[in-house]
């Protein structure tokens, strides 16, 4: 399937993403998982008040990692410079590249394979950091650009770097 042909899928109820031109389809967050994202962009959002250096963006919004064969994934948050931002009118279709921080909360359907295979996308596509938000391990896998890759358990701390300056939370917070 083609990034063209997703873009035009009837709304079946589902979730769908494009992984090197198969299609995924994924029932609805829960509300363990919703909630997750949903206090992760909360967090995010606080610390870029103060800062302005991009924007948040939710579930939904897929990203144009790679073409031949398509590739378009939607993290559940995403976290884009303001410079990458693309004016309003330019806005159709599928944003091209990686967002510059993409979090995906995990869902006990999500494979380990999946997963590595969407963090490589989302990093050859020009991502800085990829976050796999665990909630039954109340962990993240932290993925950086360059290869250097943490796991941080609950109590430690997690920041998003030079991205969105002034944020800084304990894992914990995520799950609160």
């Amino acid at each position: 399937m083609t990034a063209d042909e997703l873009a035009v899928l009837p709304d079946d109820g589902l979730r769908h993403e494009l992984l090197e031109g198969e299609l995924l389809s994924m029932a609805p967050s829960s509300d363990g998982q919703g909630l997750v994202a949903g206090t992760i962009a909360e967090l995010m959002a606080a610390a870029n008040i103060q800062s302005r250096r991009g924007r948040l963006v939710i579930a939904d919004t897929g990203y144009r990692l790679a073409s031949n064969p398509d590739t378009v994934l939607a993290p559940d948050v995403a976290f884009v410079l303001k410079t990458r931002v693309r004016p309003a009118s330019e806005r159709k279709g599928f944003p091209p590249g990686a967002p510059d921080l993409a979090v995906e909360v995990l869902s006990p359907s999500n494979s380990a394979s999946e997963m590595a295979r969407k963090v490589d996308h989302y990093l050859r596509a020009g991502a800085t950091l990829v976050w796999l938000v665990d909630p039954e391990r109340r962990s993240v896998a932290v993925y950086q650009r360059g290869g250097e890759t943490r796991f941080l358990r609950e109590d430690d701390e997690i920041d998003a770097g030079d991205l969105v300056p002034g944020f800084r939370c304990r894992v914990a917070d995520f799950f609160a």
